[in-house]
């Protein structure tokens, strides 16, 4: 069975959608990479976050967003990469 993490996605895109922003994902050799966007689309800051596929880039950036722009509300982890991790698990334990 597909584990459907729309509804986690859909929370990431509102978080950065209420500061009038949007992410843009793209791939290369080392995986993928989200720029963060103005509504528009012009990108303010490329290579925001990186992940091993687009939950971990999307989830990444988030954790960054949160501890950066924020100051508050991330989850555990030592790295950005790690605090993705780490919000899948608590998801996946609140889902069920």
């Amino acid at each position: 069975m597909t584990e459907d993490t729309g509804p986690l996605e859909d929370e990431v895109h509102e978080l950065f959608a209420g500061a009038g922003s949007i992410v843009r994902m793209s791939h290369d050799d080392d995986g993928f990479v989200v720029d963060l966007c103005r509504s528009d689309g012009t990108v303010v800051w490329p290579s925001f976050a990186r992940g091993v596929d687009e939950l971990q880039a999307l989830l990444a950036a988030e954790q960054r967003y949160l501890v950066e722009e924020v100051g508050e509300g991330s989850v555990p982890g030592a790295t950005y990469a790690d605090k993705a991790a780490e919000r899948l698990r608590q998801w996946r334990g609140s889902s069920k």
